[in-house]
């Protein structure tokens, strides 16, 4: 988890709208053999995750979700999430909600 200080930095180059204050959490997922060899079930996960900003717009301002183009990094790490939050008094307030505690299914 990162928090953003209005300085340019990683989360700009990616895209995310990070400035004073906002918070980047990033999620890491190690699927089950099902979901890890279906791009239907992948595919909807992401989905999902970059409904956040719809479903819980109070906190979180933006999200990116994808599958992992590499094996040689992840520590079985198949399918990450990155979701830009307001603030750090927004991270409990997400996880905390029943978006953040089911995540994607």
């Amino acid at each position: 988890m990162a928090t953003g200080d209005g300085a340019p930095g990683p989360a700009d180059s990616l895209g995310f709208a990070a400035g004073a204050g906002t918070v980047i959490h990033v999620v890491g997922f190690q699927l089950g053999e099902e979901a890890a060899n279906s791009k239907e079930i992948k595919e909807e996960m992401c989905r999902r995750a970059r409904e956040f900003p719809k479903t819980i717009s109070d906190h979180v301002l933006q999200v990116s979700a994808g599958e992992s183009f590499t094996t040689e990094r992840t520590l079985g790490y198949q399918l990450g999430i990155v979701v830009v939050l307001k603030n750090k008094e927004a991270l409990p307030l997400y996880l905390q909600h029943p978006v953040g505690t089911r995540c994607c299914w």
